[in-house]
């Protein structure tokens, strides 16, 4: 059965953001390439909540995906990551695929998933990415993890750590507005999951830089990005416009779905995600043209 938003606990959000801050407060060297690529992702780019514009529904789980931003022949050791998750209080089962990572905390279940990039393996599998080293970690293959370091945020982000030490703060690098959709758009083609529509719009209806958000000032936006014509950007921004473009499609469908309203509010919301989606694109390309 597919997610909805009233399935999403303000207070799960919470924990993942200290789960977020104790794994980072523990990295070391590693929390330089270590990029928030998940559900917390939109709560650091968005604009804050207001009467007329509902707050983002949060996350389940805290994905961390890490970018191999060092020289190629760095030999990063990717055992004291996984030691890392560790010290955090993070484990693997054999109920969870290799990358991910969970800790059970105040009744509910923590999940960390590792993401990285290899062309070794199909986007959507999971991979070493140092094999015949004896490291435990494994990650997700996603494609454009590559381009994290080149289009991101750096963000303080406050909370009391997980293992009972007090509040602490850590420099969390987020991917940027366009990495993120592109991410979250080829992981709906992987997955189908109805909160990866659901993120991309939301996030696009409510990027800044004002606090009264328009989709146009969002297309602009990213079109601003450093990697705006990356070759893989440009495939996703072709498949978000495909998934997108009319209201009988799959991607309105999943954001329709995700906000769990009942038969008449279906169509509404699904017109409402392909005018959204249409118009940050519409100015997208028009930036790129040199119009705006």
């Amino acid at each position: 059965m597919a997610l909805s938003a009233a399935d999403y606990d303000p207070t799960v959000t919470e924990l993942c953001e200290r789960a977020l801050v104790t794994i980072l407060g523990n990295a070391g060297w590693w929390g330089q390439h270590l990029y928030l690529v998940g559900g917390l992702v939109p709560r650091y780019l968005t604009v804050p909540p207001t009467p007329g514009r509902r707050p983002h529904a949060g996350t389940r789980d805290v994905d961390l995906g890490f970018a191999l931003a060092f020289p190629a022949n760095t030999r990063a050791d990717y055992e004291k990551l996984a030691q890392c998750l560790q010290r955090a209080g993070f484990g693997q089962t054999r109920d969870e695929p290799a990358f991910t990572w969970t800790r059970a905390e105040d009744g509910d279940r923590l999940k960390v998933d590792l993401l990285s990039e290899t062309d070794e393996v199909a986007p959507g599998d999971s991979f070493k990415p140092r094999a015949n080293t004896g490291s435990r970690l494994q990650a997700l293959n996603a494609r454009g993890i590559h381009l994290l370091p080149l289009d991101h945020r750096v963000v303080e982000v406050t909370a009391e750590r997980l293992d009972g030490q007090g509040v602490s703060s850590v420099s969390v690098r987020v991917a940027g507005p366009l990495p993120f959709v592109a991410l979250k758009v080829n992981a709906l083609q992987l997955r189908h999951l109805t909160k990866d529509a659901y993120d991309i719009v939301y996030t696009l209806d409510s990027l800044g830089p004002t606090d009264s958000p328009h989709p146009a000032e969002a297309g602009r936006l990213l079109a601003q990005s450093p990697i705006a014509r990356d070759p893989f950007i440009a495939e996703s921004i072709e498949l978000l416009r495909a998934r997108f473009a009319e209201p009988h499609l799959d991607g309105p469908g999943a954001y329709a779905q995700f906000l769990g309203v009942g038969p008449s509010d279906d169509a509404r919301l699904r017109n409402e995600a392909v005018a959204i989606i249409g118009e940050v694109l519409a100015a997208f390309d028009r930036a790129l043209e040199g119009h705006e």
